[in-house]
């Protein structure tokens, strides 16, 4: 019996795999026949349940509970912003001053941004505030996958030169060795490697010594069991996407690592992406309900009602999107709060294939046709949706000179995602983005297709 890791599925009969013991050589020829067992791996699931176990003990029952800071601290004006669109923006500015100010107290702070109203900016802005306002906090900042650390390590990078004297502590992006290894040419000088092959693992006396520390929520677990035996340090720790990760997910760094007296940040958008959860028994008693959004829709602290600076801010104010793709979740998900803020692109008013009609920004296209699947694989995909990809590809590139950095294509399914991969590369089409919808969960283009896949 030998045991391996799964690093690609490629077809549905086909499999990359490494770690396999060297004496596999001896067994292996083209035309033996192996059994394969798929086992799940525990490893995160373990650090879950030791994060519901360790909170209790680490007292941070205030941090899931949370009560009215009986002693609100009056708030910082904050007069040198580093990014002057959050000095310029009103609720930003808010979250940030609040944030900076203590004024919850042990209670979570929540930044509830939905999409395009630049919650990943504000959290930035924090953070380096944060630094600005003593160079001995230690911050944390976690997200549920690596290519929303990685994202949010990178704007975060922009701003290094102003720490001259915390150069070489200022950022660490924190991998694991079993990450996929695309990290951004940015974080070469901040990641603890690049490759498989360089990989480092961080000291905890390094861990320690950095201003700000990116990582994932699993990952964190690997640090908090190093310090199981000292006092957390962490003075603030910031989790993105926190409506995206399961309430034991974001226990992990917060009931090993967080002080007690430290500030716990969560910033997301309760109705958009939850926790992947594939039990339905782990559903129905709770699982899918993240942190975030069981503190806004059951604490009186988060109410809609009360909207207390204080405790929560709710950004409104839309950078990303045309008025016109804007309208439909802004009337059925955000009662009409939101505002497009966004300049109108000429992109928008593309007339695309070609068609004799009245252009906007977003354009449904019906597509008469049937999903597939090869052979036992679960995932389906469409061909005649592929070729209607196509279509758009190559008139937004050929004819309307789009670059192709420019260019990002969604479908919920990853059979589809690797049939549209496969084209492009055929085409030389290197740039363009492909992937789920939670690879894109966070991020924009400013052009996006999507393909569903799948009839209603």
């Amino acid at each position: 019996m030998f045991e391996a890791m799964i690093t690609a599925i490629k077809e549905c009969n086909i499999i990359e795999i490494s770690g396999l013991n060297s004496d596999f050589k001896n067994y292996y020829n083209q035309n033996a026949l192996f059994d394969i067992r798929f086992f799940l791996s525990r490893l995160t699931l373990e650090r879950m349940h030791h994060a519901i176990t360790n909170i209790q003990q680490m007292g941070h029952e205030g941090r899931i509970f949370p009560e009215r800071n009986p002693k609100i601290p009056v708030v910082q004006s904050i007069t040198k912003f580093f990014n002057p669109l959050v000095r310029d923006n009103k609720e930003q500015r808010t979250a940030v001053e609040h944030i900076v100010s203590e004024t919850s107290g042990i209670a979570p702070y929540l930044i509830h941004g939905p999409p395009g109203t630049g919650k990943t900016v504000t959290i930035v802005e924090a953070i380096l505030q944060l630094v600005l306002k003593n160079s001995k906090n230690s911050i944390l900042v976690c997200t549920d996958s690596n290519n929303s650390a990685d994202y949010i390590a990178t704007m975060l990078v922009k701003y290094a030169n102003y720490f001259p004297d915390r150069k070489g502590k200022l950022l660490l992006r924190a991998n694991s060795r079993f990450r996929t290894w695309d990290i951004p040419e940015a974080l070469k000088s901040y990641s603890n490697g690049m490759t498989s092959s360089e990989y480092k693992n961080v000291p905890i006396t390094k861990f320690r010594s950095y201003n700000i520390v990116v990582t994932t929520l699993s990952h964190a677990a690997k640090f908090a069991k190093q310090l199981r035996n000292d006092k957390p340090h962490i003075t603030h720790l910031f989790i993105d996407e926190a409506a995206q990760a399961s309430e034991p997910a974001c226990l992990i760094p917060a009931s090993g690592l967080l002080h007690p007296k430290g500030l716990l940040v969560l910033a997301g958008d309760p109705l958009q992406l939850g926790p992947v959860v594939i039990s339905h028994k782990a559903k129905e008693i709770g699982l899918g309900l993240s942190l975030m959004e069981r503190l806004k829709s059951k604490c009186s602290l988060y109410s809609d009602a009360r909207n207390d600076p204080n405790y929560i801010v709710m950004l409104r104010s839309n950078f990303r999107s045309h008025p016109d793709i804007l309208q439909i979740p802004n009337d059925l998900f955000y009662n009409g709060q939101l505002r497009s803020m966004s300049n109108m692109d000429r992109l928008s008013q593309l007339d695309i294939l070609g068609v004799k009609s009245q252009s906007r920004a977003i354009v449904f296209h019906s597509v008469i046709s049937k999903e597939q699947r090869l052979g036992k694989s679960p995932s389906f995909f469409n061909i005649m949706e592929l070729e209607v990809v196509r279509h758009y590809v190559l008139s937004l590139i050929k004819r309307h000179k789009i670059p192709q950095e420019d260019i990002g294509i969604i479908s919920p399914y990853i059979r589809q995602v690797h049939k549209i991969k496969d084209w492009l590369e055929e085409q030389g089409y290197y740039n363009i983005e492909v992937g789920t919808v939670e690879a894109f969960q966070g991020r924009e283009k400013r052009i996006v297709i999507i393909t569903t896949v799948r009839e209603i």
